[in-house]
């Protein structure tokens, strides 16, 4: 990624409040979801999102490309 797009930062804080706030919860709950299956490196990719995000804003890009066609 050549440079950081402030947004793409501003989205990527927010997502990872959500899991932790996720993530309490279920502590709280006294993890009926394992921590394997938590584990925010499993599923989010910061690098990834700016990336689809800068092609999204300044490509222009359709939502099938962005999804890789799936």
């Amino acid at each position: 990624i050549d440079n950081l797009d402030p947004r793409g930062v501003q989205l990527a804080a927010l997502f990872m409040s959500g899991v932790d706030m996720a993530l309490f919860a279920n502590d709280v709950c006294g993890q009926p979801i394992p921590w394997e299956h938590c584990c925010p490196w499993m599923y989010f990719d910061g690098k990834l999102l700016q990336s689809k995000l800068i092609r999204a804003s300044r490509d222009k890009a359709p939502l099938i490309d962005l999804c890789d066609g799936q």
